[in-house]
């Protein structure tokens, strides 16, 4: 568990999945070519995106069928460093405010992020993070008015209620607490796991930010990543003494 070296400042990729509406019904086609128009440093796709494609640096917009009506959108930016993702998303964000665009109650802003060397990024176990989350999530819920929200339900609250169930089955709490997050396979939650693979590749999908006008709040969008990224950290860094001390905090209800 223990690691020999800290990281201090490991470089890191995010990508962003932004949710919102514009006027009028637009068809997916004619919202491609008014997004190309305005990235034109990008190539923007309306068919799935696949790993390959986002490495190439492509765009993806749809339908999102998550939004009331199904008459909302969904653009997905490409993993990219965090200085270029932040003026990608405030682009886009320049792009929805031009075409008369708006986000609402239900719309949500998810970031995409893990660490560039794939041996860093393996630090950053499901287990680590959670612990490192804490109930950091259910703050930054409530800041963003969406702790009632069914499409990110605390993270936190989902650990907990596994882990007091796995406790009396395993001799050493590090294993209660690695079956407990084992368990944890909805998406639907502040934090989705189901992106990060056991060699380390793959991302953490904080589904915490949105709600009416996010669209307006790049600055505090950027705040709350870093808090991300810095939870991030934490979990590549944590000592075996930290990751008990987490764990038994959460079993003490604090």
């Amino acid at each position: 568990m223990a690691i020999a070296k800290k990281l201090k400042s490991p470089r890191l990729r995010l990508g962003y999945e932004v949710e919102f509406y514009l006027p009028n019904h637009k068809r997916i086609g004619e919202v491609r070519k008014l997004l190309q128009a305005a990235l034109p440093d990008y190539n923007v796709s309306i068919r799935p995106s696949s790993k390959r494609d986002a490495e190439a640096g492509m765009i993806f917009v749809r339908r999102d069928c998550s939004l009331e009506g199904n008459i909302g959108y969904e653009i997905v930016t490409p993993p990219l460093p965090v200085g270029k993702a932040n003026d990608l998303l405030q682009k886009v964000f320049g792009f929805i405010s031009l075409y008369g665009g708006y986000t609402s109650d239900d719309t949500g802003l998810h970031a995409n992020l893990s660490l560039v060397k794939i041996e860093n990024n393996a630090l950053v176990t499901p287990d680590r993070l959670v612990l490192a989350v804490g109930n950091e999530d259910v703050k930054e819920l409530k800041k963003w008015n969406r702790i009632n929200n069914e499409y990110c339900q605390p993270t936190s609250y989902e650990f907990k209620r596994y882990l007091k169930r796995m406790i009396p089955n395993y001799r050493f709490l590090s294993l209660a607490v690695q079956q407990a997050v084992g368990n944890i396979d909805d998406k639907c939650i502040s934090v989705n796991l189901n992106h990060y693979e056991r060699d380390g590749s793959g991302y953490y999908e904080f589904r915490i930010m949105g709600n009416r006008n996010y669209h307006l709040k790049y600055l505090e969008v950027t705040k709350s990543v870093q808090k991300y990224a810095k939870l991030m950290v934490k979990a590549a860094n944590m000592s075996q003494r930290q990751y008990e001390k987490a764990a038994k905090k959460v079993v003490a209800g604090n």
